[in-house]
């Protein structure tokens, strides 16, 4: 499953992951409540966000994209990391609750914010940025369920507009080096 969602991915994304702006898509902007705060994608305009769905009960994917994207951001110096915003959203809003979406996210690193909204917003917000998933009954005796989701890095330029997207199994070099990249074209 999460390979097809990947291969999904890569057509809805002209064959492969693009690495330039030109060929990206346009994504809306959304909410999700992360503990007691509401935040918006646009409230990190003026940074460059680095969006990634997942769950926090992720046996594998997940951990290790966010400790990916948190060896980028310790890769950064502080005057870029300042101008920098992790945001993770939790498909598994069922057990990721708000609380514990912003706790898992906060866990890799402190500009990592984490958060999650009710099934059918997640949903709404998942199909926009071309992210599937779907619950896998029986795939863990420990676990109950898992999630098969796409695994894919975004990068939002801090005036909002999408510049990249990375595949999971990524470098952190090559992240921070890519934030670095947009940080630099934006002036920042």
């Amino acid at each position: 499953m999460v390979a097809a969602g990947v291969a999904w991915a890569g057509l809805r994304f002209m064959g492969t992951v693009p690495e330039q702006e030109e060929s990206m898509p346009t994504f809306s902007d959304f909410e999700v409540q992360s503990g007691a705060a509401r935040v918006r994608l646009s409230d990190f305009e003026g940074e460059v966000v680095v969006v990634y769905f997942g769950y926090a009960r992720c046996p594998d994917i997940c951990p290790t994209t966010l400790a990916t994207v948190a060896s980028a951001f310790q890769a950064l110096a502080p005057d870029q990391l300042a101008k920098v915003r992790g945001l993770f959203v939790s498909v598994d809003p069922a057990r990721d609750l708000p609380e514990h979406a912003r706790s898992y996210a906060e866990f890799f690193h402190p500009q990592i914010v984490g958060g999650t909204s009710d099934a059918e917003a997640v949903a709404a917000i998942a199909e926009d940025w071309g992210i599937r998933f779907a619950r896998a009954d029986g795939a863990s005796e420990a676990m109950g369920y898992t999630i098969d989701h796409t695994s894919i890095v975004y990068l939002v330029a801090p005036d909002g507009r999408m510049k990249k997207a990375m595949p999971h199994g990524g470098d952190p070099a090559r992240l921070s080096a890519a934030i670095v990249e947009i940080l630099g074209a934006s002036g920042g």
